[in-house]
């Protein structure tokens, strides 16, 4: 699912971990606040998640390790805080 260069605002919605056969989830360079939903780690079968260049805020979910088939994760120019999870 490819939403870049969208002129997206808003929140990331949770409903998107519904998704469960998604592989790629590509929505940076849009104008997303708030924080990366916990539910995402529902999403068990995503390879690569982009969300760079947004203003996402917060920190990285513990849940995101749960994604064991992410290989890409692109979470550059945002204003995330903390520390990766382990």
């Amino acid at each position: 699912l490819n939403l870049r260069e969208n002129q997206l605002t808003g929140t990331l919605p949770t409903e998107l971990d519904e998704l469960l056969n998604l592989e790629v989830l590509n929505l940076d360079r849009n104008s997303l606040t708030g924080s990366i939903p916990w539910e995402f780690n529902s999403m068990h079968l995503i390879e690569e998640l982009s969300l760079f260049d947004n203003s996402i805020t917060g920190s990285i979910p513990d849940t995101m390790e749960q994604l064991r088939n992410l290989e890409l994760l692109y979470l550059e120019n945002n204003e995330l805080t903390g520390t990766l999870p382990s």
